[in-house]
């Protein structure tokens, strides 16, 4: 770990060596601390002993510890170490792995002092995992020019559409759906302009009640 600003950042080294340890050790995983925890409040209660818990435990980790001999962990330690990319920005940081809302993408470990970015490259199965240079975004960026309908949304007459990309291609949003009372409404899009004509507002979904609601 690093500490920037007074904040704690986890290091490129650091986020590859619990990768690592994920694979091999099972006292980085919650269950793991949630039966330890069960342990000693069964100690706390008289209900077990204190050498029965904690050699319990100790023996999970010595047996963990000599599957991961056995396998070559230390190897595993050096590829990692190897398969960590220089920034291609401010090339002090590394390109580290992470997963998104969207996927897997890479960025700086010098962030927030860096915000390289890059998308994870489509690659065949079984290829090592890459970041997509060609689609590199720096952090500074002009952001996109926002484009607004010249009507306004068909469902609350209040506020503009806004060209938006979605996963299954271009739509139109309300502006309104940080407001109170707040518009989600979504209009099609039709050759650049909200295809307002043939837009039918989705019936709303009802509400799931708990089992034995209103007995």
């Amino acid at each position: 770990m690093e500490v920037k600003a007074r904040m704690i950042y986890a290091t490129a080294l650091g986020e590859a060596v619990a990768d690592v340890l994920q694979d091999y050790f099972s006292f980085i995983e919650l269950n793991f601390t949630r039966q330890m925890e069960d342990g000693l409040d069964q100690i706390a209660a008289g209900k077990a002993g204190y050498k029965a818990v904690v050699s319990y435990q100790y023996n999970i980790l010595q047996a963990e510890l000599a599957a991961a001999s056995n396998a070559g962990s230390t190897q595993a330690f050096v590829d990692m170490r190897a398969d960590l990319i220089p920034c291609p920005v401010c090339s002090d940081g590394v390109f580290v792995r992470k997963k998104g809302g969207t996927g897997h993408f890479y960025s700086c470990s010098r962030y927030p002092d860096c915000s390289a970015t890059a998308p994870e490259a489509k690659g065949k199965r079984g290829e090592p995992h890459s970041p997509d240079l060609d689609r590199l975004k720096t952090g500074n960026e002009p952001k996109a020019e926002v484009v607004l309908s010249e009507q306004n949304c068909p469902k609350c007459d209040k506020h503009k559409l806004a060209l938006r990309e979605g996963t299954r291609g271009p739509f139109w949003g309300c502006t309104g759906f940080k407001s109170r009372p707040a518009c989600k409404a979504i209009v099609q899009d039709l050759d650049g302009i909200p295809d307002i004509e043939n837009w039918v507002e989705k019936p709303k979904q009802p509400r799931r009640t708990s089992r034995g609601a209103g007995r």
